[in-house]
């Protein structure tokens, strides 16, 4: 369930907070949206708009927040009970509720709830309510040398991904640098096509900075889980000392 200080777990015997260590040392939880001093901060008076439920079938706890300031649900937030682990949904329109049905023949279902008046089966196809999924991967603010020290020249990049089938699909690979959060397009890769079983390309970048973030993402109507990154390299030489 969802308290005032954040979702609570219970296997029957203790209440904890659902947030989990996960394997290299950092914590994955919603902390954040139930912190005041933060902007995405849920209000004393939204929180009785928040809505959850349990996907039996995939295992998973969604968590419908109405944010910084808003009445109405626009965060979407689930928890992977399988890997222990937070990650957001970002649909073009949010459910304002969630609820699980079962039909005459014992099989479950999820529904979510618009604000407009009509239901939407959750979880069905590989579109949402007839529009495109973009699926994004991103990577944390990365110093290649491990040194807060050092300015770096990320020279190449490579990348690898299973080969998709199906219509036609792209995948853009976008860089940002020294934690602007503004990405811009650096290369492309056809996740179709060909006889092998993944897909590759190396790009030239030559991107000098302090940090550096990527991001891939595909946008498609037929893929269920594009893309199925196999490995994301760098190969990066060191420029200089930062000394102010």
């Amino acid at each position: 369930w969802v308290s005032d200080q954040g979702p609570m777990l219970s296997d029957g015997s203790i209440v904890r907070p659902m947030s989990f260590r996960q394997p290299d040392g950092q914590t994955s939880d919603i902390a954040p949206y139930f912190d005041p001093n933060d902007s995405r901060y849920i209000t004393v008076g939204s929180l009785a708009n928040a809505r959850a439920w349990f996907d039996a079938t995939w295992s998973e706890f969604n968590v419908l927040l109405p944010t910084a300031g808003s009445t109405t649900c626009n965060a979407w937030l689930v928890c992977d009970l399988q890997r222990l682990k937070w990650y957001r949904k970002v649909p073009t329109t949010f459910p304002q509720m969630g609820v699980s049905v079962v039909d005459a023949n014992g099989a479950g279902y999820t529904y979510g709830g618009r604000d407009s008046g009509f239901l939407l089966r959750l979880e069905n196809g590989n579109t949402f309510d007839g529009d495109s999924i973009v699926h994004l991967v991103e990577t944390a603010d990365l110093l290649p040398s491990g040194s807060l020290w050092d300015v770096t020249l990320c020279r190449y990049l490579k990348v690898g991904v299973v080969r998709e089938t199906g219509a036609a699909a792209t995948l853009s690979i976008q860089h940002a640098a020294d934690g602007s959060g503004t990405f811009t397009e650096r290369a492309t890769l056809a996740l179709t096509g060909g006889t092998a079983r993944w897909r590759k390309v190396t790009q030239a970048l030559n991107l000098r900075a302090w940090s550096h973030q990527y991001r891939l993402s595909v946008t498609t109507t037929d893929k269920a889980r594009a893309p199925q990154l196999l490995g994301l390299g760098l190969l990066y030489r060191l420029e200089r000392e930062e000394l102010t």
